[in-house]
């Protein structure tokens, strides 16, 4: 094989191998971006739909409310109804024992509709009866029916009305459409939209087979691959709309939405092709110039052989081969010389001795460099042993309890801290595991050390949090300590790092402050009474007649007393909460009976600001064992700032679902919203954000502090989403299995 072909084979080979790789590797995360991307959309779109299609319902649901504030309602006030509702293809009234008394339709006067749920679930409240095809009427339609003077209105909407509704095809491409779809009573699916394209050769009936619409109705909200009625490939992505039992299918073609992945491979070969042409032709040219001197040394070779000893081979090449053809002149050239060329020899081999010996002292220095570099690295090991010793010096004297133990626990090193603090020296602590009830612990519950083990050994990650010890003389302390777990290469936990400080006496300060601020509050509600007391006499002219003017001062005084008694209150709960001494007194509790409760309590001032009350509730939400006073004042707080921070003619949200381990509760508003800079402190003591502050001076700052506590006593959590000038939620989990009974002094105080 010729050196040229040995050259450029192992190198295409190479290139083509590498270049193969590359590509594949950036097509294949190409095409995942890409397919990801296709689906994120097609999920956007379908939810958008949905939700329009919701609110959709919303706006008839309003309309039929609306025409039912009328006390009487002729033909010609129904006509006109359904004039002004295209949507709408008869409008009638059904009095109070079901009897149709007025009708869009007169045919259908006097119909008995009193076992239909449109009379019997709207005689309350407004309901929307999900798709069905009315025997009464012989057509697939959704009725809107609500409470009326004279018993129900009702109004029927036609399902054609929906295809404008997902006629806009905006994010689908031109393959993409959106169908909906309903089970009817023989638990056929059956699609009353319009289809964007011819039906493919399966005809109709492969609409029901290959399209998931049953997943749809089900509830089953995801994403698919399967075949359209036209029976090409798909992309479809389901959504379910619950209160009108409509199933909605969004989906494209596959060819168009994974199009761009064709391209970027395509892109790719084209790519590949052209950089493997232009490196053969540089491999190529290379490869012959490489070669070209050792043939020029071949044919020399070859005249040589025939004993034309005169022939020069040598190449001006710079390289080895070039060098090689020189040399093989030159020992041509001594071929002829005489015995007088020794002299010349003999001088050749002294220069070259000499540059012998040049090279070995350059290599004797370069050795006394290595050297030098040893001698460095020597000390930057002393200095960086110094630097250790520093570290250790300094974690020693430490004012911190420092331990380090191994992967189970076993204490391999402690500060002289430990002994200052706990009272066990040192050489006690070696060897033995850290955390035995023989050492400093022990007063902690059995599944609080569970709960710290677990953080650290197998979900490897630190914990933080106080701690119950006891000294080496069995006096009591409260500890803060923070537990991390030091990972080897693997991952694996190889030591544990304990660092606690003692914050006894920081406890006792902060238990001493709450005792004050308890009695100082105590005291400080005798004389607020009395005030508010007189000034209600005042205010009742009990004491004689006052004029405009001493009203207003008298009813600034009851005013501001009445925010001194809520501000004594809220401090009297926190002492009680930060002391220990609320008492939690659990009884069987109907959730949605008791915001219906504070709803109805606070229902004059929502009125006042023309609110809406959106409320959702879970019909299976059970009784659960919790404290209902304390509940209550959760419900008092959350519904109360929700008023108090939302504008006129705003809307306030209360909602009550469950799973399997919890009830959920959420409440919105679309009010003033919480800065972000400030939202870490929206649950500590007296902090109220700078926009409140702004326009409500009203406010303690403690109403949220004390709902997180009562939370924290249920076992259950809190938080919240908010954005500023759009409005907040807060989210409440409580466990259903309830709360047990705490011994207390005291419960909670309702403050505003």
């Amino acid at each position: 094989m010729k050196i040229r072909t040995q050259i450029t084979l192992p190198i295409m080979l190479t290139a083509i191998v590498v270049l193969s790789a590359a590509s594949i590797y950036s097509y294949n995360f190409t095409n995942n971006i890409l397919e990801t991307e296709a689906v994120k959309k097609l999920e956007a779109t379908a939810q958008l739909t949905k939700r329009y299609i919701s609110s959709v319902l919303e706006e008839q649901k309003e309309k039929v409310e609306i025409a039912a504030t009328h006390d009487e309602l002729s033909i010609e006030e129904l006509q006109e109804i359904l004039d002004i509702n295209p949507e709408f293809y008869e409008v009638f009234v059904v009095d109070s024992e079901g009897m149709i008394i007025s009708s869009t339709n007169q045919s259908h006067v006097g119909s008995d509709r009193s076992k239909d749920t449109y009379f019997t679930n709207a005689r309350n409240k407004t309901y929307i009866k999900p798709v069905y095809y009315s025997e009464f009427v012989q057509k697939d339609a959704i009725t809107v029916s609500t409470p009326h003077a004279d018993g129900v209105l009702v109004a029927r909407i036609e399902l054609e009305f929906f295809n404008s509704i997902v006629a806009d095809k905006t994010g689908l491409g031109q393959t993409g459409e959106s169908l909906l779809a309903y089970q009817n009573k023989e638990e056929e699916f059956v699609f009353f939209t319009e289809k964007r394209f011819e039906e493919g050769p399966h005809g109709h009936e492969a609409t029901h087979v290959v399209l998931p619409i049953e997943e749809a109705l089900s509830g089953n909200e995801d994403v698919f691959f399967e075949f359209d009625y036209r029976h090409i490939p798909v992309i479809a992505v389901t959504r379910y709309l619950e209160e009108a039992n409509i199933g909605l299918v969004v989906k494209i073609d596959q060819a168009e939405a994974f199009a761009p992945s064709r391209q970027v491979l395509n892109l790719s070969i084209v790519r590949i092709l052209l950089v493997l042409f232009i490196f053969f032709v540089i491999i190529y040219f290379l490869a012959k110039t490489i070669s070209k001197p050792i043939e020029a040394l071949h044919r020399g070779t070859e005249v040589i052989k025939q004993g034309n000893l005169d022939h020069k081979v040598g190449t001006n090449v710079q390289d080895e081969v070039g060098q090689l053809s020189r040399s093989f002149d030159d020992m041509v050239a001594s071929l002829k010389k005489s015995r007088a060329d020794i002299d010349k020899k003999v001088k050749q081999q002294t220069k070259d001795i000499v540059s012998k010996s040049k090279e070995l002292e350059n290599q004797q220095a370069a050795v006394l460099n290595i050297l030098e570099d040893v001698e460095e690295e020597k000390e930057k090991t002393v200095i960086l042993a110094k630097d250790l010793e520093k570290f250790k010096l300094a974690v020693d004297n430490a004012s911190d309890h420092i331990v380090i133990t191994d992967q189970d626990g076993i204490c391999l090193y402690a500060n002289q801290a430990v002994e200052t603090i706990t009272g066990y020296t040192a050489k006690e602590i070696m060897g033995q595991k850290a955390g035995i009830k023989k050492l400093w612990s022990g007063n902690m519950a059995e599944d609080f050390y569970e709960k710290l083990w677990k953080t650290i050994t197998e979900d490897k990650k630190s914990f933080i949090g106080d701690i119950a010890n006891t000294r080496k003389n069995g006096e009591d302390y409260d500890a803060v300590t923070s537990i991390s777990p030091i990972l080897d290469d693997d991952g694996e936990v190889k030591f544990i790092v304990a660092v606690e400080r003692d914050v006894t006496k920081e406890r006792q300060i902060d238990r001493a402050k709450s005792e004050f601020v308890s009695l100082a509050s105590h005291q400080l509600r005798t004389p607020l009474s009395t005030v508010n007391w007189y000034a209600e006499m005042l205010l009742s002219e009990d004491a004689g007649k006052l004029n405009k003017g001493q009203q207003e001062f008298v009813s600034e005084i009851y005013k501001g007393n009445q925010r001194m008694v809520d501000l004594v209150n809220a401090l009297l709960n926190v002492s009680r909460i930060e002391l220990g001494t609320l008492a939690v007194d659990p009884k069987p509790t109907d959730l949605i009976v008791q915001a219906e409760s504070v709803l109805n309590e606070i229902k004059p001032l929502i009125a006042k600001k023309k609110l809406k009350v959106i409320k959702k509730f879970d019909k299976a939400i059970p009784k659960i064992t919790l404290d209902d006073k304390l509940m209550r004042i959760v419900w008092q707080n959350l519904l109360s700032n929700s008023l108090k921070y939302t504008p006129e003619k705003g809307k306030i949200g209360i909602s009550i679902t469950k799973d399997k381990t919890n009830v959920k509760i959420e409440v919105s508003d679309t009010g003033m919203g919480i800065p972000k800079a400030q939202q870490k402190n929206i649950f500590t003591k007296l902090f109220r954000a700078d926009n409140v502050r702004e326009r409500e001076t009203d406010g303690t700052g403690l109403g949220l502090y004390i709902v997180k506590s009562v939370i924290q006593q249920f076992g259950g959590k809190v938080w919240f989403k908010s954005v500023e000038n759009k409005g907040t939620t807060f989210y409440v989990t409580i466990p259903l299995k309830g709360i047990k009974a705490k011994e207390g002094s005291k419960g909670l105080e309702y403050t505003k």
